[in-house]
């Protein structure tokens, strides 16, 4: 299960993914939580959230640098920016003179700042790692990425109670600051292989050729894209589910989106294990079966029990599913590509993701909560069977658990 943390390079990156994520996730709660303070309105949390994610119209650049540029300080200087904003937004909070909408343009500039994050450390992830430990690695680093939103809510929710947001960015700006001297101490070669004299447009349509050119491929982000802007966008609701729903507050809140956490790390430790490519694709479907029926739960049993087991299922099924279709497209594209791609790739989802945020948030102050939650989650169940029964290639992915093309069978001699 923890093959790849034999890889020294590699337990860096992951130590560097693991303390960036918990200053993210700590960071998202109490900006969530602040704006919904300030305002009151579901809808301005929901405009926070859309603010840290709009960088997504900027990932296709933070890919072109990744591959452009050296991969290893490019990470460090984001990350000591990253420190600077969050203790801007601390100050700002401890000042007591922070207003919402200087919430959402700080968390706008940090979105920017973090661009080139995710298509640099994957491209160094797969370069470091490579073969069938891929998938653990995957599954290590998504460990890494999305397990301290089980620690960083649960640091966040007693640090609002005792000491106001501000401590929680405060906190936040600390962590940034380790991962950009813990980056510093990789040693493979970080340079992308993409010339500094190319033209940048050009860089962008090569990597969108190529997705184009694989049709398994450009089918996988396609149905991505709609698994995260259907199952993986309520994070804007859960103040108000918290308070409305539940009749509980902020501690509450950092409660279920611990639950979220916990169920990713359970989803990603189960990958890990995973080495059969066959059981890896039946594993993908029912992951991917099992993310719709999860926000239907939080509707049908409204209680505290029962909500945080239905976050907890939301974290198995989303991150098994993140987990599997990352790997697949990072086993399938060429190192030269990594970077491009991976950045398309972040700019379907987290697109989607962003809009179908601030679209459900206005939906919560227009229409009951519990529908907000259902109709999406019936519509995704709905859209992934059409595409599973009309789409051969999609068959074939959950029999193959990859898209690497299979090898032809040697001739008899």
């Amino acid at each position: 299960m923890f093959d790849s943390l034999r890889v020294r390079e590699y337990r860096i990156l992951w130590s560097y993914s693991f303390l960036t994520s918990l200053a993210m996730w700590s960071m998202l709660v109490g900006r969530a939580w602040l704006a919904y303070d300030l305002t009151g309105s579901t809808l301005w949390v929901g405009l926070v959230t859309f603010a840290g994610r709009l960088s997504f119209v900027l990932a296709p650049l933070g890919g072109i640098l990744a591959d452009r540029l050296d991969r290893r300080l490019l990470l460090s200087y984001c990350s000591f920016l990253s420190a600077a904003v969050a203790a801007l937004l601390a100050g700002l909070a401890f000042a007591g003179v922070v207003e919402v909408w200087q919430v959402m343009l700080i968390t706008l500039l940090l979105g920017v700042i973090r661009t080139p994050d995710r298509p640099a450390s994957d491209a160094l992830m797969a370069k470091a790692v490579k073969g069938e430990t891929l998938l653990n690695a995957v599954a290590l680093n998504r460990l890494a990425r999305f397990g301290p939103q089980a620690i960083g809510p649960s640091i966040a929710a007693p640090l609002i109670v005792l000491a106001g947001e501000g401590a929680v960015f405060l906190v936040g700006a600390m962590f940034y600051l380790l991962t950009a001297v813990q980056v510093l101490r990789l040693r493979t070669e970080a340079r992308g292989p993409s010339r500094s004299d190319e033209g940048v447009l050009k860089n962008l349509r090569e990597g969108i050729a190529y997705a184009a050119s694989v049709p398994a491929l450009a089918l996988l982000m396609v149905v991505v894209a709609i698994h995260c802007g259907f199952t993986m966008s309520f994070d804007s609701l859960f103040p108000a589910y918290s308070r409305e729903v539940l009749g509980k507050g902020g501690a509450v809140f950092g409660f279920l989106s611990a639950g979220i956490g916990f169920g990713r790390v359970l989803g990603t430790l189960g990958m890990a294990s995973l080495t059969n490519s066959g059981r890896q694709g039946r594993w993908f479907l029912l992951a991917a079966i099992f993310s719709g029926f999860a926000p239907i739960l939080l509707v049908v049993t409204p209680t505290l029990a029962s909500a945080f087991f239905a976050t907890l299922i939301m974290g198995v099924g989303t991150e098994a599913f993140m987990t599997m279709s990352n790997t697949m497209i990072l086993q399938v594209v060429p190192d030269g590509l990594r970077g491009r791609v991976s950045s398309l790739y972040l700019f379907m989802t987290q697109g989607l993701m962003a809009a179908a945020n601030v679209l459900l948030a206005l939906l919560a102050d227009l229409w009951l909560l519990n529908l907000v939650f259902l109709v999406p989650a019936l519509g995704y169940l709905a859209l992934l069977a059409v595409i599973s029964l009309s789409r051969p290639r999609m068959r074939t992915i959950y029999r193959r658990g990859s898209l690497v093309p299979a090898q032809p069978e040697p001739a008899p001699s």
